[in-house]
């Protein structure tokens, strides 16, 4: 029980953090308690750009597999695939956005 509110307690921020990091049990729990895949941030930033940019092929992969839309674009018109391309494995990336 105490997971399941901790959960519920993700933010929108945290969220896109745990994309970042690429820790796909917290991004599952946030799932499990109601967060929407596609949640954006202030600017329009969604899980994918996040976890794309720093390089997390599994999880963009397993966010792909949850059913985000990879062509969400952001306040200033850049998506996952432009967010790919900060990635220090932009190769293996590209191979999971595109």
């Amino acid at each position: 029980m105490a997971d399941q509110n901790a959960a519920e307690r993700i933010s929108v921020d945290d969220f896109m953090l745990a994309a970042q990091r690429g820790d796909r049990d917290t991004l599952a729990r946030a799932l499990e308690a109601g967060t929407k895949i596609n949640a954006i941030d202030a600017h329009g930033n969604s899980a994918l750009m996040y976890a794309a940019a720093a390089g997390q092929t599994k999880t963009c992969q397993w966010l792909i597999e949850q059913g985000i839309d990879k062509g969400t674009v952001n306040n200033w018109g850049l998506g996952a695939r432009d967010w790919s391309k900060w990635s220090s494995n932009v190769d293996d990336i590209r191979k999971v956005v595109y």
